[in-house]
């Protein structure tokens, strides 16, 4: 799992140049990434799963997407 911080806007920094909108509760905090597979990432805070997002679809459109709270 790798652990990185949410920006004070409530996004997440991802691969350089992508943006993943979380919330803006959780700015200035730490939360988890773990790889679920074929580009899938689930993240969560505290143990707590909150969404998850798929970094190919991101590729293709180019812009900051939001997190997705549907379960895997």
């Amino acid at each position: 799992m790798k652990v990185q911080r949410v920006t004070n806007n409530g996004a997440l920094r991802w691969k350089t140049f992508f943006w993943e909108n979380l919330s803006a509760a959780l700015k200035a905090n730490y939360v988890g990434i773990r790889h679920v597979g074929n580009g899938i990432w689930t993240v969560y805070y505290r143990g707590v799963y909150l969404g998850f997002f798929d970094e190919y679809k991101q590729r293709e459109c180019n812009t900051s997407i939001k997190l997705n709270p549907n379960r895997v």
